[in-house]
């Protein structure tokens, strides 16, 4: 994680993080991280955990800041 930043969200047990500085978030199936260094189980807004830069591309992301659950779905902003 490059830059947690902005507001994080918990969508059906799963813990989801904007990483802003490597433009992607991700997300921990159970819950709330509780070490440092914690190995995130998804990734959204690129394809592997290793990429960091952003792309223009539908599915990228791009300086991402929020993620919000509303009904049981996540948006990101």
């Amino acid at each position: 994680m490059s830059d947690l930043y902005g507001d994080p969200a918990v969508v059906n047990g799963v813990f989801y993080a904007p990483d802003y500085g490597n433009n992607r978030v991700l997300g921990y199936r159970n819950g709330i991280p509780t070490s440092n260094g914690a190995t995130a189980d998804l990734v959204l807004g690129h394809t592997d955990f290793a990429s960091s830069t952003n792309r223009d591309a539908a599915d990228a992301m791009d300086r991402d800041h929020a993620a919000v659950n509303h009904a049981g779905h996540l948006f990101v902003a």
